[in-house]
Formats: structure tokens, C-alpha cells, sequence
């Protein structure tokens, strides 16, 4: 018999795309559902949709409360809810139809406390999908059935970003463990998702994209996150605390305190508010940053200088200081993009290499630049190392350039040589190959012709 599986949607607002999202939890092949819908004192007709629906389909239940926001909503559905295994769905969102029985599968295979799997953005302005920043972080993912904390302590709450839609929980380990959502306007979501990963004995991992999630929705709380930035610090403060009564801080003190300066990075570039970013960077400065101890750590503690710098900067700069430096930063990027725009683009030949290859990009130039940028968004390869022979005059934020001589320790499935010139390929090919790398290993593809050497 099938393990029941619990859906938890809170609802607001969300007459435009409730339907879409109902449709595509009860069109999933994974028939053994119940569909826990919290209404979170909507004001227009998302309550009648739903209704609608239930009647149609038993699966569906629905819950009422007074405006209390999404994490009181999801408690709610925990407090419901039924079924072996728990999921938590947005009303905006829309799923693969193979979303609940791959990610079922996968626990019962395991026995995992949480199963992850991967997911794309949908911008609703564009009508486009992309690449979603923060969704499953394979990098850091061990390879393996399953693994803990244990394994990526420095590292664990870098799988993903804090939203609970990709996740499929054990709700027996949910309750056993006491975790619950925060009654916050916003980021109410990130101390239950990071408290499970520490707590968690098992997690596993679905590699396929199944939920697709929905960006710039206009009434959404992320769209104006940056009013209520402070929950942000909310939920820092409580996931500290949290972590220490636990016994789980010093070991993953270093993945927490990464996540934390990232978000107030984050924070200083999306705040689009002169008020609202004043109010943000005095606090920042005074409480923020001192008080989680940030700005005491050294360089190589961060995983990202860029957000090192920027912390740095603020403990050291006035809001004027600050201000002037970022506006020539943007000017510099906006330069560099107008170059970008200005010269003919190079299109990585992704077709010629097998999922999941190992590749090694020989060469940073204007080719390898487009290359590295197109390999790292398609999720398709591991990009195990570039390396240029002028690595030390480059200076690039999004990639780390190394020496030629780094690949002769590497582990890698093909070399690509990113280089226009095929006399000049065919130099480093010839290199190479003297250096004891199978000729099997090395490709240069020349695409002014479309083929490969």
C-alpha cells in the first residue's frame, strides 16, 4: 500500500494562479494525496476556487484563518495533516507531474527524513524560464544515497535556499523534532527548512527539475520583501538560537554564518528604497553585523569574497561612503555589460557532451567567458576547473581561474579548448597530449564550422 502524502498550500490572495496549482497537484501521478489548503484571509475569490474544487475532488481539504501570513498557514497544515509524508506547495507555483512520485520514491528507497529536488524559475513579466538562483546546489551535494550534516557540516545550509516548496519532509521526524515556520511577515520559512537540514539523519536528492517556481508576481511578499527586511534578522537571531539549544551550532557554524552574510549581501543590492535602505544599512552597520559577529572573521572564513568585501565596507564606510562606491561599481558593470552586448556572442555546443560530464575549460577569453557562463546555468555538466595561462592578469567575480598546470591533478571526463584560433588550439592540444592526457579527452570545437577536433 502507498504511503498517504500530505499537501500544504497557503493561500492569499491567489485567484489568479490557484487553479493552475490545484490542477497540477491533482493531475500528479501520485494518486495517494491529501490536498491541506489554508486560506489565509483572502480578500478575493480564492476561497470559492477551492470550494469548487473540493467539491470535485474529496482529496481537497480547506482551513481558514484571519490574515496571519504563510508559516502560521503551514503550521497549520502540520497540525492537519495525515499523511507518512508532508510537502509544502505555494498557491503561485506550478509542479511536474512526477513531482510527489519521484520525490516518494526516492524517501522510500532511503528512508530519508527529507528529499530534495531540483527547480526552475518562471519569470511572469517575460513568460521565461531560467535558471533559478538557490535552487539545489549540486556542488556541495555528497555522492551518495544519502547523507547528513555530518558529511557537509560547513556546507549543509548551502544546499539550497531556505523555501520549503522543493522539499518533501517525513512528518513524523517534523513532529518528533518540533520544527515549525515562524509567525513572521516574511522569510518566515528559512528556520524550519535549515533547523531540518541539521536535525535531519538522512537526506536524499532528486536531481530532476519538478517545481516550477513563479517570479515577479506583484502582490507577492517576495516582490516587496525589501519592506520587511527586519524579519530577516528575525530569523537569523532565531535559527542562532535555535542551532545552540540543539547542540547543532558548532558544527555547522560556518555554514550558518556564511548564509547569514549572504543574505545581508543580498540585502544591500535588492533594497530599492531610499527610506527603506537607510533604515536597513544604520541597522546593518550598528546591530547586524556585530551582532552575529561577522566582521571578526577573516577572508578565507567567507566562500564568496564578494560578500566579505561587502561586509567590510559597511563595518567601515558611511551610508554616503558606501553609496558612492557601489554607484561606480554599478557604473563599471554597466560598462562591462555594453561591451558584452556590443561584441558577437559564442554559444556554447552543448549537444556534443554526454549529461553529467566532468569539463575542463582551457582558456578565459570573450569564447570561454560565454562558455563558462552558459555551463554553469544549464545544469546539465560539472564544470570541475577553467584555467587560462595569463590565470593571475584575470579578474573575474562569477568563475575561479587557475594555472594550466592545475589539470595534470584534476579528475575530469573532457578538456575543452575555448580558443578561436585552431592553429592555437592545436598548439595546447599537442601540449597536452605530451603531457599525458588521452587524445580522447581533449576537444576543441570550431565554430565558425560547427564541428569538432
Amino acid at each position: 500500500m502507498k504511503p498517504l502524502v500530505s499537501v500544504v498550500v497557503p493561500i492569499y490572495n491567489a485567484e489568479e494562479y490557484i487553479a493552475e496549482c490545484l490542477d497540477s497537484i491533482l493531475g500528479q501521478s501520485y494518486r495517494d494525496l491529501e490536498i491541506v489548503c489554508v486560506d489565509d484571509g483572502s480578500k478575493d475569490h480564492s476561497r470559492d476556487i477551492i470550494c469548487g474544487y473540493a467539491k470535485k475532488d474529496s482529496r481537497i481539504k480547506l482551513l481558514k484563518q484571519e490574515r496571519k501570513f504563510a508559516g502560521v498557514a503551514r503550521n497549520r497544515g502540520i497540525e492537519a495533516s495525515k499523511g507518512k509524508y508532508i510537502i509544502f506547495l505555494d498557491a503561485d507555483d506550478f509542479f511536474d507531474i512526477q513531482l510527489i512520485e519521484k520525490m516518494v520514491e526516492r524517501a522510500e528507497h532511503t528512508d530519508a527524513d527529507i528529499v530534495i529536488c531540483n527547480s526552475q524559475g518562471y519569470d511572469e513579466d517575460k513568460g521565461k524560464i531560467y535558471a533559478l538562483k538557490g535552487a539545489l546546489n549540486k556542488e556541495v551535494v555528497p555522492s551518495k544515497d544519502f547523507f547528513s550534516r555530518r558529511e557537509i557540516p560547513d556546507f549543509i545550509f548551502q544546499l539550497t535556499a531556505g523555501w520549503p516548496w522543493d522539499k518533501l519532509y517525513r512528518l513524523d521526524f517534523v513532529r518528533r523534532k518540533g520544527l515549525y515556520f515562524q509567525d513572521t511577515r516574511a522569510a518566515n520559512d528559512e528556520l524550519f527548512v535549515d533547523t531540518a537540514f541539521a536535525e535531519a539523519g538522512r537526506i536524499a536528492v532528486v536531481h530532476d527539475v519538478l517545481v516550477t517556481h513563479r517570479t515577479t508576481v506583484m502582490n507577492s511578499i517576495e516582490h516587496t520583501r525589501y519592506r520587511w527586511w527586519k524579519c530577516g534578522f528575525d530569523m537569523l537571531h532565531a535559527e542562532e538560537s535555535a542551532l545552540k539549544m540543539r547542540g547543532l551550532f558548532q558544527q555547522t557554524e560556518k555554514s550558518f554564518l556564511n548564509r547569514a552574510a549572504e543574505y545581508i549581501v543580498w540585502n544591500l543590492y535588492e533594497m530599492c528604497s531610499t527610506d527603506y535602505f537607510h533604515e536597513f544599512y544604520r541597522y546593518v552597520k550598528s546591530e547586524g553585523i556585530p551582532g552575529l559577529g561577522l566582521s571578526a572573521y577573516p577572508e578565507n572564513f567567507y566562500y564568496d569574497k564578494i560578500v566579505f568585501d561587502k561586509i567590510q565596507k559597511v563595518m567601515h564606510l558611511t551610508e554616503e561612503e558606501y553609496l558612492v562606491k557601489h554607484i561606480s561599481e554599478l557604473n563599471r558593470c554597466i560598462e562591462s555589460l555594453s561591451n558584452l552586448i556590443e561584441r558577437k556572442r559564442w554559444y556554447f555546443p552543448e549537444g556534443i557532451f554526454p549529461n553529467g560530464a566532468r569539463l575542463v575549460v582551457y582558456g578565459y577569453g570573450e569564447v570561454g567567458r560565454d562558455f563558462c557562463l552558459q555551463i554553469l546555468n544549464s545544469g546539465r555538466f560539472h564544470l570541475v576547473a577553467v584555467v587560462d595561462k595569463n590565470y593571475k592578469e584575470i579578474a573575474d567575480k562569477a568563475v575561479k581561474i587557475g594555472p594550466v598546470e592545475e589539470i595534470y591533478s584534476l579528475e575530469f571526463d573532457l578538456i575543452f579548448i575555448a580558443i578561436l584560433d585552431k592553429l592555437i588550439a592545436g598548439k595546447i592540444r599537442e601540449a597536452l597530449l605530451s603531457e599525458g592526457i588521452a587524445p580522447d579527452k581533449i576537444v576543441w570545437y570550431d565554430i565558425n564550422k560547427g564541428n569538432t577536433n
